[in-house]
């Protein structure tokens, strides 16, 4: 097997994408929760590329900063293209970072916004142009109605140039095999070739496809055949919506193969970027997975249920319409059904957050529950603690967020109010319709009511003063 050489990619991704009628940047916009341009720039990365130089230009600022948060790589490079006239003009800008390489490197020239490239073919297609020939490229088969560039041939089959679509006659529109737009060529061929494109085409830009013309004349190229689904661009939101089903049928058959029960593949939806998913977890239809989340085994994630870049840990049960974001569920804990995880909240073992229960940026100890109707924000709860239900934790004044503190052990009766900041210790018991303002000690009892008044004999006069009111 041939070790795979070095080389440097150059990912086209200065588009306006007009047709996306978008403020963002075409190649920002998202399948299965990951932008195009990490698509393409995740499949080169398991490659032997050792630098990556992406062209910038519509929308910049964002395409940088994308650049920056998700991959922080001093090998990415970023050029910007600040008059888009095309992809031949986009790879010319591409070379300023080239000047120290010797040109009989390869360089691979992709597109940002086809998001389904595999790093097996882009080693194929390197390898082949080093190998064979100075240039090779990908092709696909498609119906003569779909608007990809073609692919004209010479009468031995051999590739003589590449026509536009838009600048195609009646006659080669007929012709099936089409360019995918995504090449390799050597860096010394790509420098003679690359210079002094001509923009006498409809769209009045410079192609990089007129370079393949040119190294025609002097060698023959090699090809390599990819399927249409494999090479699909993305130029508008129909073509996002194929991309995100076909996105999805290709994540959700991975999982499947290791072992995840996916009842209603179909209803099913997962990022890009979910995992691991340990074997025997089980995800009921209309389940959405997002972000970077794991799950531990044997985990079952009931109908309707969204779970967002968060941990769960093995054996927890989520139940139906629940929402889990930014926590983190340990071993055995229970959320919902109709309960909302907020972020930074950690339920740790054998926790139980049950129906319409909100939580945020609260921490629950091992055995601890709230079962029902409560509200649990910024407070730090110790284990095998009853928190009963209407409970609410008081803890933004106004101005600022303040902390509920409840130890080991303590029961919360029904319909009580802390308001932070307030400090519950161990063994309390606090009983119901209180309103906690103070601290509490341990193995104490805490109660707050207003003291309770019976009026006899009012209830039938003022059920017959009402019976005469009008609603």
């Amino acid at each position: 097997m041939t070790t795979p050489q070095p080389f440097t990619a150059i990912v086209l991704a200065a588009g306006a994408g007009k047709r996306m009628n978008s403020d963002t940047a075409k190649v920002l916009h998202p399948v299965a929760g990951k932008p195009l341009l990490a698509w393409v720039i995740d499949a080169i990365k398991q490659t032997s590329a050792t630098t990556i130089i992406v062209v910038v230009g519509h929308d910049q600022d964002a395409v940088c900063t994308f650049l920056n948060d998700r991959y922080d790589d001093p090998n990415i490079k970023t050029v910007y293209q600040k008059e888009q006239r095309g992809t031949g003009h986009a790879v010319r800008m591409a070379l300023s970072c080239l000047e120290q390489q010797e040109d009989q490197e390869i360089v691979s020239v992709l597109s940002g916004d086809v998001p389904f490239i595999a790093s097996s073919q882009i080693d194929q297609l390197v390898s082949q142009c080093r190998d064979v020939t100075s240039m090779s490229l990908v092709t696909m088969k498609a119906d003569a109605k779909t608007c990809y560039g073609r692919l004209v041939r010479n009468n031995v089959n051999d590739v003589e140039r590449i026509v536009e679509y838009v600048d195609a006659t009646d006659t080669e529109r007929q012709i099936t095999e089409m360019n995918a737009g995504c090449y390799a060529i050597q860096l010394g061929v790509l420098k003679k070739t690359i210079q002094d494109l001509s923009k006498e085409n409809v769209q009045g830009e410079e192609y990089i496809t007129d370079i393949v013309q040119r190294v025609a004349q002097q060698s023959k190229l090699s090809t390599i055949e990819a399927s249409l689904t494999e090479m699909q661009g993305i130029n508008d939101h129909i073509e996002l919506a194929q991309g995100e089903m076909i996105a999805q049928q290709k994540i959700n058959r991975f999982w499947m193969e290791q072992g995840v029960t996916l009842l209603s593949p179909h209803s099913i939806w997962i990022d890009a970027d979910v995992g691991p998913i340990a074997p025997d977890v089980s995800l009921a239809s209309g389940v959405v997975i997002r972000g970077k989340t794991s799950i531990g085994a044997r985990t079952h994630i009931d109908v309707g249920s969204v779970i967002e870049s968060s941990e769960l840990g093995e054996d927890v049960h989520v139940f139906p319409y629940s929402v889990v974001i930014h926590a983190r569920l340990d071993k055995r804990a229970q959320v919902g059904p109709f309960s909302h995880v907020r972020s930074q909240t950690h339920l740790h073992e054998d926790t139980c957050i049950g129906n319409f229960v909100e939580v945020k940026k609260t921490s629950l100890g091992t055995g601890s529950k709230a079962k029902h109707l409560a509200y649990l924000g910024d407070a730090d709860i110790g284990s095998r603690t009853n928190i009963g239900a209407g409970t609410i934790t008081c803890n933004y004044n106004g101005t600022t967020k303040e902390k509920t503190i409840i130890g080991d052990d303590v029961f919360i009766g029904s319909g009580t109010q802390f308001i932070a900041p307030v400090t519950i210790a161990s063994e309390a018991y606090v009983a119901s319709g209180t309103t906690v303002t103070e601290d509490v000690p341990k193995n104490s009892l805490a109660i707050g009511r207003i003291k309770q008044q019976n009026k006899l004999n009012v209830a039938a006069r003022l059920k017959q003063k009402h019976r005469f009111v009008k609603k």
